[in-house]
């Protein structure tokens, strides 16, 4: 298709345009016309599909992409699939910090009362040194109630007080140093309370000690305690001796 200018000036061709659903229309009329009018009076042409379009023609007429179109609302939600199978059970895991101190629990019933048990005693024990040796007759000699002390012909000398509480003495135990007493001679051994004698024992011939076996005395508090030792010796020289001594307080 060509165009004249107005002021003669030398033709020049149009650039190529791009097809348009008119242009094609006008064409596809134009055709019409000249194929003759007794054939389009015989025939009308009805556009019923695509496929009556030739390919290539219906491609020169497809339209630009349209803009996109808003998103439709979101469906119903699903129903719930079914349970899946139990997974393999987890390894054991690390042991927790340790817990707080529970609450002190309430005191317990008060048990039953125990058997009485052993009254608490003493020992008092000691040492009269030096007794002289008898040669015949009998020597009588003190020592003190309690720990060590020389011989002594006068008992108030060598005299001990008790502790200020009653106690039951017993079980009284002499036991002389060197050989043993001679046959026929015996060394008697008491305790003196008050100058009283109250647990005795007596060493015979042949023997070195004694005990006073199950005699008891109450020394009441405040006492005075010594030990007399009577050596006789009707039958033969007794030599000198140390005496050793204890009794239980109890």
């Amino acid at each position: 298709m060509f165009t004249w200018n107005r002021a003669d000036r030398p033709w020049r061709p149009v650039g190529r345009r791009r097809l348009s659903y008119a242009n094609v229309a006008a064409t596809l009329a134009l055709v019409l016309v000249v194929g003759g009018g007794t054939a389009y009076a015989a025939h009308q042409y009805l556009l019923s599909s695509l496929s009556q379009i030739k390919p290539s023609v219906r491609k020169e007429l497809r339209g630009a992409r349209g803009a996109r179109g808003k998103r439709g609302p979101a469906g119903v939600a699903g129903i719930h699939g079914a349970a899946g199978a139990a997974g393999a059970a987890g390894g054991v895991g690390a042991t927790g910090p340790a817990g707080a101190a529970g609450q002190v629990g309430a005191a317990g019933a008060t048990g039953p009362t125990g058997p009485a048990g052993n009254s608490a005693a003493s020992v008092l024990s000691g040492r009269v040194t030096t007794f002289p040796i008898t040669t015949s007759g009998q020597t009588t000699e003190f020592g003190a109630g309690s720990g060590t002390s020389a011989a002594n012909v006068t008992e108030s000398s060598v005299q001990t007080l008790s502790a200020n509480a009653s106690f039951t003495a017993q079980n009284l135990i002499a036991e002389k140093t060197g050989t043993a007493v001679p046959s026929g001679d015996q060394i008697i051994v008491d305790l003196d309370v008050d100058g009283t004698p109250e647990l005795s024992c007596g060493i015979q011939g042949g023997d070195t000690s004694c005990n006073s076996t199950t005699q008891t005395f109450t020394v009441t508090a405040g006492s005075q305690l010594s030990i007399k030792v009577i050596a006789q010796a009707p039958s033969a020289i007794l030599n000198g001796f140390d005496l050793l001594f204890g009794y239980q307080a109890s």
